[in-house]
């Protein structure tokens, strides 16, 4: 519960704001709420830096806090000395004392006195690194701060509610029937549809014989920055200890704005012909009710357009420390070349409970003439994750295997882009990539993350895949196209491995095929920049 953090001073009041910096921070007490998630390894000071914890985050932070204390409530910074000649800082206000940073002495007792006053110049304040971190530390207060309190208020909303529950019993079992209710009601399965097909090329046909590129990139709807990770993604760190990951919307509006953008001009700079991006929101409290779609599409005025929802859920109110809420999600197809007609396809989903909290996976299906009387099949696909054992990914394979051969008997061509959720290179033929330790895709080590299915282990032989007659999967290995989530990214800790990629019909000439590693994320980092994916890219004929 929230109300365990007690800092000294906690319960001064009467400490109001000098300027209007921050104006949801009221007092001190909301700025320390607002700085609990800010605090970190990188703003603690360097001599306390080894043993920062997340569960001890005032840590080696107190001289920093001090003096943005005073930027934003006035006041003097006094210190009490330590020993080794370490000071610790804390403010004094209206003749109040107040230390954020106190809870990291447990149970040992400071002797607060007005004897030792700390200035910035006194305190070498404005050396280069202790200036460094200063700004590190506002920056995340101005980037977070105001959601890391809202969060600790509704976790004392939460508090109060289930500090009532014995009493109102009754009322809390109307409200959850209420709520499963609402849940139910609001389920539905969309099925099998025609979808509506935005008119924007000029381009009537595909000719036979010309390169053409296609790519496909799941942005993650707009919220894995690399400073992100998920709390369904779990995983192993280099102990073989689990780790999970942490957030479940996006940290803040800007993170949304940044990656949105910067996919799709990852996406528009490769100049592809087609284009198939998954997670795509329209309208969900996760993403900030960002249309993602209607930003793709505007992206691309001479291309024709297609979107297929694929995650239309009510309400969900977990993890309660930052709720999922409402999403309106799917699948969207750009062509430069003029769609006949598109349609969604239904794949099989969970027949339990979590079918209600979980996407309602797809795919869609675009028509693209060709100059010789056939059709060019488009297709964007998005297949499960979090599937223990891999039934339902397995059914969800021979549903789209049933169309490919469809399409086979025509004699038409098609190209498949997508996230298969799928390991695609371990015992792909075209490969030498095992699981053994030295033969790993992208000299992977350690123990795998439980969620990461082998495509090319097909009943449990090696090499082997599930794919139908006349086909082939197309899948890169000069770079990975998805990290793990339990753990911010770091190139030389995340897991990674290669689950986007292609499926041509064997009409098709493959001229040519990679991963694209984006650039510069919000930590500086090349690779998954804009999210936990990074895009894959086939150049291709029609034969």
């Amino acid at each position: 519960m929230p109300m365990k953090h007690k800092y000294y001073g906690y319960d001064v009041k009467d400490i109001k704001p000098i300027n209007n910096d921050f104006p949801y921070i009221k007092s001190p007490r909301d700025l320390y709420f607002a700085l609990r998630k800010v605090w970190s390894r990188e703003t603690c000071s360097p001599k306390f830096r080894k043993g920062w914890t997340k569960r001890n985050p005032t840590s080696g932070q107190c001289t920093i806090t001090s003096f943005l204390v005073q930027d934003i409530f006035g006041g003097e910074v006094y210190g009490v000395p330590l020993d080794a000649g370490i000071v610790h800082c804390f403010n004094v206000i209206n003749g109040k004392m107040i230390d954020l940073t106190s809870e990291q002495f447990k149970n040992q007792k400071l002797t607060y006195n007005l004897n030792h006053k700390q200035d910035r110049e006194k305190h070498t304040f404005w050396d280069e690194e202790k200036a460094g971190r200063y700004e590190l530390l506002k920056k995340g207060l101005i980037e977070n701060g105001e959601k890391n309190l809202k969060r600790y208020k509704a976790g004392r909303v939460f508090g109060g509610i289930f500090g009532a529950i014995f009493g109102l019993l009754g009322v809390v079992i109307l409200a959850a029937g209420c709520y499963a209710g609402y849940v139910l009601l609001s389920y539905n399965r969309i099925g099998n549809v025609e979808l509506k097909v935005d008119h924007k090329s000029a381009l009537a046909e595909v000719t036979t014989n010309t390169a053409y590129k296609a790519l496909s990139y799941n942005i993650g709807f707009g919220a894995y920055s690399q400073d992100f990770t998920f709390f369904l993604d779990t995983g192993y760190d280099e102990n073989g200890n689990p780790t999970c990951g942490y957030y479940s919307t996006a940290k803040n509006k800007a993170a949304v704005e940044f990656n949105v953008s910067g996919a799709i001009n990852t996406a528009l700079a490769s100049e592809a012909d087609f284009v198939f991006f998954q997670e795509v929101d329209t309208n969900s409290t996760r993403s900030y009710h960002i249309n993602q779609d209607r930003r793709i599409q505007d992206a691309y005025p001479q291309y024709d357009h297609v979107h297929a929802k694929n995650f239309h859920s009510a309400f969900l109110p977990y993890p309660l420390y930052d709720m999922h809420g409402s999403v309106q999600a799917g699948l969207t197809t750009v062509s430069k070349y003029h769609i006949e007609a598109a349609a969604r396809k239904q794949y099989t989903i969970s027949s339990s409970l979590s079918k209600l909290f979980d996407l309602d996976r797809c795919f869609s299906v675009s028509q693209v003439k060709v100059d010789n009387g056939k059709n060019l099949w488009v297709v964007n696909s998005h297949m499960s994750a979090y599937d223990k054992g891999g039934t339902i990914r397995e059914k969800q394979i021979q549903e789209l295997n049933k169309f490919l051969a469809e399409r086979k008997s025509s004699g038409d061509y098609v190209i498949v882009g997508g996230d298969w959720n799928h390991d695609l290179l371990t015992y792909n033929t075209d490969y030498s990539y095992t699981l053994e330790e030295g033969h790993r895709a992208f000299g992977m080590t350690g123990k795998t993350p439980d969620w990461v299915a082998y495509y090319f282990n097909y009943q449990d032989v090696q090499g082997k895949t599930p794919l139908t007659n006349g086909y082939r999967m197309i899948a890169s290995d000069n770079y990975p196209t998805c990290r793990n989530n339990d753990i911010e990214w770091d190139p030389n800790k995340t897991f990674v491995c290669c689950i986007d990629g292609f499926i041509v019909s064997d009409n098709i000439e493959v001229v040519s095929h990679e991963n694209i590693q984006t650039k510069n994320g919000n930590k500086g980092l090349d690779g998954f920049a804009y999210a936990d994916h990074d895009p894959a890219q086939i150049e291709f004929k029609l034969l």
